[in-house]
């Protein structure tokens, strides 16, 4: 079965070590993943070394790696993202990455609505960690994420580790709330099979429940690399494979959804 995975952090190693472009080939290649997306650093970690637009950074680091797509990553409540969101396509980057935890911002912040419509406008899809992550549960909530969707019809979300176990349930009624013709919020199914996050573990059986109730096209498996690494995405991908999705559905999850979302060949 081809693998086509999402969320995949690339960083300098002066923020992580073993966390560039070839540490993340060795390990597709070990795990037998044919393509991934990767997230640009964060806004705060490139502003902490005193580095330029981790954005400009990411697609310098992955041009000409034909295995290897780029989001990019902004904070949408600043006013000058904007700006910088509009440069994006143009340095071949499919998405962004948003974390409200760590680059410190309001789901709904007027200037983060005004934000994701300019990103819907450009077909750039957002992916959001959701769930819970040392900052405020009200800013990050996982139900404002279903006023996302109304507010700004045209944005795609996926919401990564689903809401984590605390806000489980949220995330199923969000992205059922929100069902079209194909989903236009979906569930990352990232660092929440193996439980070293507790916070965050729902295990195989939820994800069974979740493909029962919403259909495995909703689904979207990522590594949080190099959170993890090659034995933790072993581990992922066999459980992935032994899991009762339905009729094509372990194929949804593990890369026909992510290649349909990002109109990519599979």
């Amino acid at each position: 079965m081809r693998v086509f995975v999402n969320h995949c952090h690339i960083m300098p190693s002066e923020c992580m070590p073993e966390a560039g472009v070839e540490d993340l080939l060795r390990l597709m290649d070990a795990c037998g993943i044919e393509r991934a997306v990767c997230f640009a650093p964060f806004v705060r970690q490139f502003e902490e070394l005193g580095w330029d637009d981790p954005n400009v950074w990411l697609a310098e680091q992955i041009a000409g790696q034909d295995r290897l797509l780029g989001f990019g990553n902004l904070a949408p409540q600043r006013p000058e993202s904007l700006e910088t969101l509009a440069r994006l396509p143009e340095l071949g980057l499919r998405g962004l990455k948003l974390h409200p935890a760590i680059e410190q911002f309001d789901l709904t912040d007027p200037q983060a609505l005004d934000f994701y419509a300019a990103a819907a406008e450009l077909g750039l899809p957002l992916d959001f960690h959701s769930g819970p992550h040392h900052y405020s549960l009200a800013a990050g909530a996982v139900l404002k994420h279903d006023e996302i969707a109304w507010a700004v019809p045209g944005a795609v979300q996926i919401m990564e580790h689903a809401g984590g176990i605390p806000f489980y349930y949220d995330a199923l009624a969000v992205i059922g709330n929100t069902y079209g013709e194909h989903p236009r919020v979906y569930a990352g199914i990232a660092s929440v099979l193996n439980p070293k996050i507790r916070l965050w573990h729902l295990g195989g059986e939820r994800i069974e429940e979740m493909s029962r109730i919403l259909g495995a096209e909703a689904l979207i498996y990522g590594l949080d690399f190099p959170y993890n690494r090659t034995e933790e995405v072993r581990a992922d991908l066999e459980i992935c494979r032994s899991l009762d999705l339905g009729p094509g559905g372990q194929e949804a999850l593990l890369g026909a959804n992510l290649a349909r979302l990002l109109n990519v060949p599979w």
